[in-house]
């Protein structure tokens, strides 16, 4: 590797790896940051998994160990976000309604528009299973043997009708 300015040149084998993490510049080259040498490049300076480029691409302190921090409150850690490339400080990266943490965990894309799709085929959108609070990635979230777009209660609140007369009796 040399470093000629602000043009890092590296070789066919490692420009993966080091481009994967890094903006490019005009001419098509990773720009090393201002402050950084070709060595610190790849530098993770406060530990918390995440490069310094990566948590300054980010919008994240590089000098403070946040990882494990969740600043969109979107539930996926900083560094599972950088990992990721997404926003950890917007809970929804690809701005289509639906956070990235819900997406990540049923199956979607938080990086492509998908909230209009029905990823399961129960008849709701990925947006409407969101906000009903059922999985996008289970036609029967609650179990009960009824697709989700089919069930007047498919997040789960009670439909047995035992279960409602013994509530019933308690409640009085």
């Amino acid at each position: 590797m040399r470093n000629s300015g602000s043009r890092l040149f590296v070789t066919t084998v490692a420009i993966f790896t080091i481009c994967n993490t890094a903006p490019l510049n005009a001419g098509g080259m990773c720009a090393v940051p201002q402050g950084y040498s070709s060595s610190s490049y790849m530098q993770d300076s406060d530990g918390d998994g995440s490069s310094d480029i990566a948590e300054m691409r980010a919008g994240t302190d590089h000098t403070e160990a946040d990882g494990n921090n969740d600043n969109d409150r979107d539930v996926l850690k900083n560094s599972e976000e950088i990992a990721q490339r997404l926003d950890p400080n917007h809970a929804d990266t690809d701005r289509d309604g639906v956070s990235d943490g819900y997406e990540v965990s049923n199956g979607m894309n938080p990086l492509k528009h998908d909230s209009n799709e029905d990823l399961d085929g129960d008849g709701i959108s990925n947006r409407d299973e969101y906000v009903q609070n059922t999985k996008a990635n289970n036609q029967d979230t609650d179990g009960d043997g009824i697709p989700d777009g089919e069930d007047s209660t498919p997040a789960g609140q009670m439909e047995d009708p035992w279960l409602i007369a013994v509530w019933g009796l308690i409640l009085g």
